[in-house]
């Protein structure tokens, strides 16, 4: 079983009940973070939190999403205009958990430094199993993303693809077609951001990828990420002390004890 999804995400979020632990691991991977928290991309990003931490949870939100250690449970999507994503889900009867917030963060990547503005709302309910989500609008892009420069040892140049484990047949149909509907309303009819990511489906990662996740303690349970130097993706992982091995002229890192994840690095 294999379905799939588009939406434009803006970034991830994998949660710890230590946010050390995740660091080292990303860091033996090749990845770099110059604050132990945001790992940019050109296009997307990657953050770690433990629970308790981030804007959902000075919301009050609950963290019965995170049955421990560690999982990748947030996934955040793009917005071109947040006033307009809200009243398309609002109209389409969503829950949302709060009315469109302002909120800052401070930046420091890529040699870019200053105060990034994001616009946002938090859905009520998960969009998918054991996960909770958001959308975003950018008001100082300039500030996160940072297209055309090598921020990781690894070669590493955005997110592509999040790989779902759902072994209920009829649950994963629904969740992905709630997937969708949500990312259409979201991006609206003309959207600009350029990275539209797939969400993909299965009952079982192993057969395709040779890694076993545990949906009981994450459902988002992969990560293709492309690359911009493949060949320093080769060299970081050679190092790494993970099993990593080749497929499809990528490499398959798996991190399923440690993160319950695997990362497949393609050129």
């Amino acid at each position: 079983m294999r379905l799939f999804a588009e939406a434009a995400v803006d970034h991830v979020i994998l949660y710890g009940e230590s946010v050390q632990p995740l660091n080292e691991a990303l860091g033996r991977l090749g990845f770099h973070s110059p604050d132990g928290k945001f790992y940019m991309f050109s296009r997307d990003y990657l953050e770690c939190l433990t629970p308790g931490a981030g804007v959902m949870a000075k919301l009050g939100r609950s963290c019965d999403f995170f049955p421990g250690p560690s999982g990748l449970h947030s996934v955040i999507f793009w917005s071109d205009d947040a006033d307009a994503s809200y009243r398309a889900l609002t109209e389409a009867g969503y829950r949302m958990a709060v009315p469109v917030l302002e909120t800052t963060r401070a930046v420091d990547a890529g040699g870019r430094k200053g105060t990034a503005v994001f616009r946002a709302s938090i859905f009520d309910e998960p969009l998918f199993p054991l996960g909770e989500s958001m959308f975003v609008q950018h008001t100082t892009p300039e500030l996160v993303y940072i297209p055309g420069e090598d921020l990781h040892p690894n070669g590493v140049d955005a997110i592509e693809e999040l790989y779902l484990c759902i072994p209920d047949a009829a649950k994963a149909e629904e969740t992905r077609a709630l997937l969708q509907r949500t990312a259409d309303l979201i991006r609206g009819d003309h959207p600009q951001h350029h990275c539209i990511n797939r969400l993909s489906i299965s009952d079982d990662w192993k057969p395709e990828f040779g890694v076993s996740a545990d949906p009981a303690r994450s459902c988002v349970c992969g990560i293709r990420f492309s690359c911009r130097d493949f060949e320093k993706t080769r060299a970081a992982l050679a190092g790494c002390g993970y099993p990593v091995w080749e497929k499809d002229g990528g490499l398959v890192a798996d991190l399923s004890q440690e993160l319950n994840l695997f990362f497949y690095f393609h050129p």
